[in-house]
């Protein structure tokens, strides 16, 4: 049961991690886009 509980957690930390990147590169994606936007 430990080790069922450890292999979930490092499921759902890797998940949260994707998650996490995927909300930084969409914020970063926005923020170029703004700044070509402006920029020109």
């Amino acid at each position: 049961m430990n080790q069922f509980a450890l292999e979930l957690g490092s499921i759902l930390e890797l998940e949260a991690k994707q998650q996490i990147a995927a909300v930084l590169w969409s914020a970063l994606a926005s923020v170029l886009s703004l700044s070509t936007r402006f920029g020109r």
